[in-house]
């Protein structure tokens, strides 16, 4: 995984960004799955030293997850204050993959998730030579959280 705080104009705290990439769960690979839920256990205790490290910041955690929004481990790693962006935009289905064969994507796997922050609006994008479409969402940041 890919962190890093950025500086924003008039932000008190600077959010965390960072991007996540957990392995398939079905891959032709022996373990993949074993594979997979170790990186779902990882991504939670990432996520769970992002809020601590950031607290009050915000923190956008961005990727593909392997995970569609139903499967229990995806919505555990939607605790201590993590929101869907998908979901939290009412944006509906928001299918990322696999978008290089007809009839294009038909599972929702790559998310946005954000805390301390609120999203505004979230689509997919094409993107050349992946087989998987970009979330492309729009984060309002709170200039200081702890303002009254």
């Amino acid at each position: 995984m890919v962190a890093a705080k950025l500086e924003v104009s008039g932000v008190r705290f600077k959010p965390l960004v960072a991007s996540v990439h957990i392995t398939s769960p079905v891959t032709a690979e022996p373990g993949s799955f074993d594979a997979w839920q170790k990186g779902v256990v990882d991504t939670q205790r990432d996520l769970e030293n992002f809020a601590e490290l950031s607290e009050p910041a915000a923190v956008v955690v961005a990727g593909d997850f392997n995970s569609t929004p139903d499967m229990r481990q995806f919505r555990d790693l939607l605790s201590n204050g993590y929101r869907d962006a998908v979901k939290q935009t009412g944006a509906g289905f928001a299918p990322t993959f696999p978008s290089n064969i007809l009839p294009g994507p038909l599972l929702v796997i790559d998310h946005v998730l954000i805390r301390n922050a609120a999203a505004s609006s979230i689509r997919t994008v094409d993107v050349r030579g992946s087989d998987h479409r970009a979330l492309l969402a729009s984060i309002r940041v709170p200039l200081d959280p702890t303002a009254p």
